[in-house]
């Protein structure tokens, strides 16, 4: 068997799709306790058990996966500008040079 040709993939380096991984790790679990913290004080101070529990946290679901997208078009947007279009690889450019690339 063959290997397939890879050289025309985009080269994503480890440090920043771990670092990638990691942010949206934390920002998903930090909006979820907030919505269960905030339900449930919610549901304390209302005295609706469960509603404003319930409702958060589904709300927290489209919100979380926005942020999870944003964050990785936004990093891979900065990994493509320093990057060279030619090799793959991280180059210096300066910055009145960066609107070539």
């Amino acid at each position: 068997m063959s290997q397939p040709d890879t050289s025309n993939r985009p080269k994503i380096p480890l440090a920043a799709s771990t670092a990638l991984g990691a942010q949206v790790g934390c920002i998903t679990l930090l909006i979820v306790v907030a919505a269960l913290a905030g339900g449930l004080w919610l549901d304390k101070v209302l005295d609706s058990k469960p509603l404003f529990t319930i409702v958060l946290i589904v709300g927290s679901v489209p919100l979380s996966l926005l942020l999870t997208f944003w964050m990785a078009m936004r990093t891979i947007r900065d990994m493509q500008s320093s990057m060279s279009p030619y090799t793959g690889r991280k180059v210096n450019i300066p910055d009145d040079e960066k609107e070539d690339f």
